[in-house]
């Protein structure tokens, strides 16, 4: 490789971090799905088709350079890239456009109701008054009714606390001031509350929850495979990288191969990454927020058949297609506790815990 190629590749590897940190601070401003304040809502939402657009676009460039510039000579491989990209693009949009879970969405609503008739039939328990200090406690996840120590030991008691599991208990959020379903958590970036949320994806401009959870997996899967066989193709972008020819009227030619090689293995390291993160909390049955949880998990079966149906659904056709999972045992507002414990037992301190109540900038 000459200077100057290894000039044009740093140039490359520059442009991409510019254009992934761009990308990624358009996501952690961007909520298509939150922010209650109406001006905030409306430049989230904005931002959010932005980076739609985007990320839609560096595809669109990515194909370019594929089919246009290299164009490998292999039919199959190519065939199996288009279906791949096209799959990433419809996920991409799915995992974007679907809203996670907040209290809009249908199912909360449904809840909302039947919590209601509950709530004003069960009888009112009186509650020991606690101070400012106290309570703030208790929204962090730390044991509910510490009140005693100095302000100091108070602050490292509830740094060192960890939360804990709350099955079947209805919590409420210190943020939007609302009750809640089991396993909902604030996102502090959309400033709402999602059902079963396991985090906000910057790349995505979305929180990925119950009702997303499904396409966002898939993502990660197709695009970490559009990568490979972009990188992968006889005479494709990757073959032309590696032997770095140059023409004297190539330069923007070899910067614009750079540039698209460069950027999809970043994307490829990132999306296999995530892939395998995330199958595992699926077949774990645990979100990203739960996964910092002390003791058993109480919605985690045995068989791993079970824990991905409560994501993907039962096993048909569109089990691998962004389609609605069918067949799931859950509608996301309850779910059935698998794992018999000790630590579970009501009256205990696991159960004391306010595991799934959020408070502040933690993405709970």
């Amino acid at each position: 490789m000459s200077p100057f190629q290894f000039i044009l590749l740093l140039l490359s590897v520059l442009a991409n971090a510019v254009v992934l940190f761009a990308i990624v601070g358009l996501g952690t401003c961007s909520a298509l799905f939150g922010i209650k304040p109406t001006y905030r809502r409306h430049l989230a939402q904005h931002l959010s088709v932005v980076l739609i657009f985007v990320v839609l676009g560096l595809l669109l460039v990515q194909c370019y350079v594929y089919q246009v510039v290299c164009n490998p000579t292999s039919q199959g491989h190519t065939i199996c890239y288009n279906l791949s990209l096209v799959l990433t693009v419809w996920c991409f949009l799915r995992t974007a456009l679907t809203n996670p879970g907040n209290p809009e969405a249908a199912e909360w609503q449904e809840w909302t109701i039947e919590d209601t008739v509950a709530h004003t039939e069960a009888p009112e328990v009186e509650k020991p008054a606690v101070n400012d200090e106290v309570r703030e406690e208790c929204i962090l996840g730390g044991n509910p009714w510490f009140d005693g120590g100095s302000a100091f030991e108070k602050t490292f008691t509830r740094k060192r606390q960890s939360k804990g599991w709350a099955p079947g208990q209805v919590t409420k959020c210190g943020n939007c001031e609302l009750r809640r379903p089991e396993r909902a958590h604030h996102c502090w970036r959309c400033d709402t509350c999602v059902l079963r949320m396991d985090h906000h994806c910057s790349l995505v401009g979305n929180c990925i929850g119950w009702r997303n959870h499904k396409y966002f997996v898939l993502l990660q899967f197709y695009q970490f495979c559009t990568c490979m066989l972009f990188l992968s193709a006889a005479g494709g972008p990757g073959a032309e990288a590696w032997e770095g020819k140059l023409d004297l009227d190539g330069y923007w030619r070899f910067f614009l191969i750079d540039m698209a090689v460069v950027w999809t293995m970043g994307l490829g390291l990132i999306t296999g990454k995530t892939f395998i993160t995330t199958l595992h909390g699926v077949l774990a049955n645990q979100t990203c927020v739960e996964s910092h949880y002390e003791g058993k998990n109480p919605y985690r079966s045995n068989q791993g058949v079970d824990n991905i149906r409560d994501i993907f659904g039962a096993s048909s056709w569109v089990f691998f297609l962004p389609f609605e999972p069918v067949g799931r045992p859950s509608k996301g507002t309850s779910f059935s506790m698998r794992t018999s414990s000790p630590s579970f037992v009501e009256g205990s301190r696991s159960d004391s815990k306010y595991g799934t109540v959020d408070s502040g900038k933690a993405q709970n």
